[in-house]
């Protein structure tokens, strides 16, 4: 009786007292936590926010940035794109790797974002692997500093493995080496990323247009047959048929290109076939935009600039250069040998039918 009457009476002892308001405190906060909604889990980025990150990468001095674009981690960005920060959810906490990659300011105010939006999931925000410059952030976010280790630079031009001092490093390495473990840096198939001002977006709303004048050069094939004239110009309609055989002519066409020049690029560019294909294309079109035959120097100016980000821009060049062998100078050799067989073979033809009758050949 004496747990129900010490509120009413005040004879209660003051340490019952104080078991009790811990006790009615302790419970307040697990049904808090309980009923607390908890945000659902955030997704991984999306080609374009990898696109975007991509572009703050390129300007970072810090080459760890770059694991973003791995595209296993969650993106977090400033307002504007000035600086976004990776992050991986592992149960209640949202651990984010490395500094905060942009300007400083906006680097700050992403900081700061993360903690928010990790408390409003009802999860724990934490860094891992920070430089001692973000150390006064990281207080005044209210963390605790924990020293796990130290990076250091090796010259590897002048590192090697002799000596007394690497004898354990041989041995770990001869181990590893008897049970196959090699090393080896594999690019993600999104990671030719697009240069500045080209964004998946852009890219993306550029084949819509493609697709919208593809398909309305069809529906007005199939709808209308009289010729269509414009600025003066009359241009007859092919039909439908002719327009849907144009069609599947040019995909191949184009299909086929785009597989030659994608066999032929060096080993470890790290591009998928879609990602290349957009490319591509893009630098198709202003080749043909610009009239030039084949478009020499147009289509290969872009591809180099448009690649560059995945591989060298001599290798490159080099790979155009073979491109150009294979898709035009080896089919011109061949149509020429061809054309030259078919008229030695029509001239024979033709002395055969105007020598005189009686004349026969075996």
């Amino acid at each position: 009786q004496l747990w129900w009457r010490f509120m009413l009476n005040g004879e209660a002892p003051g340490a019952l007292r104080a078991a009790v308001g811990g006790i009615a405190a302790t419970m307040a906060m697990s049904v808090t936590q309980l009923l607390r909604s908890r945000s659902a889990t955030p997704a991984p980025p999306t080609d374009d926010e990898l696109a975007r990150a991509a572009r703050l990468v390129c300007a970072s001095p810090d080459v760890a940035a770059a694991i973003a674009l791995l595209g296993d981690k969650r993106l977090l960005f400033a307002p504007h794109d000035r600086a976004f920060l990776m992050y991986g959810v592992q149960g209640d906490s949202w651990i984010a790797l490395g500094d905060p990659v942009g300007e400083a300011a906006a680097a700050i105010e992403v900081a700061w974002r993360f903690r928010e939006h990790a408390h409003r999931a009802g999860a724990r925000p934490a860094f891992y692997q920070v430089s001692a410059e973000q150390l006064p952030l990281l207080i005044d976010l209210g963390m605790s500093v924990h020293k796990i280790g130290e990076s250091a630079s090796v010259p590897l031009d002048t590192f090697s493995l002799e000596g007394g001092m690497r004898k354990g490093l041989r041995r770990s390495h001869r181990d590893i080496a008897r049970q196959g473990v090699t090393f080896e840096v594999v690019l993600h198939p999104a990671d030719g990323v697009l240069p500045p001002p080209l964004t998946v977006s852009v890219v993306r709303a550029l084949g819509l247009v493609s697709l919208a004048v593809v398909s309305s050069y069809v529906v007005a094939n199939v709808s209308r047959e009289a010729p269509v004239r414009l600025l003066g110009w009359e241009l007859p309609m092919p039909g439908w048929r002719l327009a849907l055989m144009q069609l599947a002519v040019a995909i191949a066409d184009w299909t086929l290109a785009t597989m030659v020049l994608y066999v032929l690029l060096p080993d470890g560019h790290g591009m998928g076939v879609l990602a290349f294909s957009a490319l591509f294309l893009l630098a198709q079109v202003a080749g043909l935009l610009s009239h030039v035959p084949g478009g020499v120097g147009v289509f290969d100016t872009l591809m180099v600039l448009l690649m560059k980000s995945a591989v060298p821009v001599e290798q490159m060049m080099a790979t155009l250069l073979l491109y150009r062998l294979v898709y035009y100078l080896m089919p011109f050799v061949v149509g020429a040998a061809l054309l030259v067989a078919y008229e030695a073979r029509a001239r024979v033809v033709r002395a055969a039918n105007g020598s005189p009758r009686g004349i026969a050949s075996r």
